[in-house]
């Protein structure tokens, strides 16, 4: 068995997704499910006047009179990726989001999927995880954004369409700041199947400043993609990705 299956293991055990709160730890009680109320309260759904590319809060008068945030104005029309996602990344959004990227707590996907339901699109054919390099998803035991497309598609209907692999191991984006993201994922993608007059959404846990969504819709329209929309779980600026602490993260095998 290899070590991350028995850190899984050691945590359902500790935190049973039936028992306890995916969010903090604490016990749920026998009206709640998956989250406690505290945390249910804490979720912050993406809400007001946002962005028509990338769904950021408008700020400013020009924001606001364009419908585009600073980062999509500055873009080309080629260069801009339309996407969503239902939650602020802070609070007990930000940490179902870690359990299941970094602490194996597969089960936090569930809060998350149910709420990215309501803004899957209409008319698409599939869902597309934003995919690990191999080595990494061999240490970890499972991609988080598969993960999501897979609890997706099971309410959805819409296949999972594996038409992405990483060619090579990138840092990670949120320790990145702005400027040097695009050049961290740049020809860091490969289609590996065809995606002829498809529409494909794009799934992954959060998004920053777009660059990795960016970077796989290039290679999807390469490979005959028509359309490429990106849903996230949560939506983060650039202050708010500091890594949340995780009542999962002291277990270790």
């Amino acid at each position: 068995m290899r070590l991350d299956q028995i850190k899984e293991r050691i945590l359902d055990l500790l935190y049973p997704p039936d028992c306890n709160c995916l969010a903090c730890g604490n016990p749920l009680y026998w009206e709640e499910h998956t989250l406690c109320a505290a945390c249910a309260a804490e979720l912050e759904p993406v809400e007001g006047l946002r962005c028509r590319v990338c769904s950021r809060l408008l700020k400013s008068d020009r924001e606001l009179a364009e419908g585009l945030c600073v980062g999509c104005g500055r873009r080309p029309l080629e260069r801009r990726i339309h996407g969503g996602a239902p939650l602020e990344h802070k609070g007990a959004a930000a940490r179902l989001v870690y359990a299941l990227k970094y602490d194996h707590v597969k089960a936090a996907a569930e809060p998350l999927v149910s709420r990215m339901l309501d803004w899957l699109p209409d008319g698409f054919d599939a869902l597309t995880p934003v995919p690990l390099h191999h080595r990494r998803e061999r240490s970890r035991g499972y991609n988080q954004a598969r993960v999501l497309c897979e609890g997706l598609s099971r309410l959805s209907g819409l296949p999972v369409l594996d038409a992405l692999r990483r060619t090579r191991v990138t840092r990670a984006q949120m320790s990145l700041s702005a400027d040097r993201r695009e050049g961290n994922v740049k020809d860091a993608f490969e289609a590996i199947e065809p995606c002829y007059g498809k529409r494909l959404i794009l799934v992954d846990d959060v998004r920053t400043t777009g660059m990795t969504a960016l970077a796989c819709a290039e290679e999807l329209y390469l490979a005959g993609a028509i359309d490429v929309r990106t849903l996230t779980a949560t939506l983060a600026m650039m202050d708010t990705v500091e890594r949340p602490p995780s009542p999962f993260a002291s277990v270790s095998p």
